[in-house]
């Protein structure tokens, strides 16, 4: 398995040379790649090619990574959050905050085809029930006017 951090790690320097300190001490340099800032295209085609989107935040609450991944069908394993779970539904894999065990499992189990596919299917659906921008955007309007 291999693992892509994308963005731009500009405003966590200190965490990502802790975290590959651990990769050169664990030789893991052939299996994790800091791919850095990502064009959309780049984002699009990660997103529809990985296993899945890995995010075990402890405080990224509705994500755009989480809504970027759902649009584009990606299977998702993400943290146990309320805020995840209003937008992804039964289309992500959840793991407890700080459960490294859990991250594991789900890691192990999404390498089964049957899994992704399944988990990609369920993102496929829920995309399709989510409002789009447009939606999004009359509204806020409506909103924004009746208040």
């Amino acid at each position: 398995m291999q693992l892509v951090v994308a963005g731009s790690h500009s405003h966590t320097p200190n965490y990502v040379e802790h975290l590959m300190s651990i990769i050169r001490r664990k030789r893991l340099e052939d299996r994790v790649h800091f791919a850095g800032h990502l064009s959309l295209a780049q984002l699009v085609a990660l997103y529809s090619t990985c296993r899945a989107l890995v995010l075990p935040s402890e405080t990224e609450c509705c994500s755009q990574t989480l809504l970027e991944a759902l649009a584009c069908g990606s299977s998702m394993i993400c943290s146990d959050l309320p805020e995840n779970r209003d937008v992804a539904e039964d289309a992500a894999i959840y793991v407890r905050i700080g459960d490294g065990d859990g991250l594991l499992k789900a890691l192990i189990h999404i390498q089964d085809d049957s899994t992704m596919l399944e988990y990609r299917n369920r993102a496929a659906r829920r995309r399709k029930e989510l409002p789009d921008w447009h939606e999004v955007a009359k509204r806020f309007t409506e909103l924004s006017i009746s208040s």
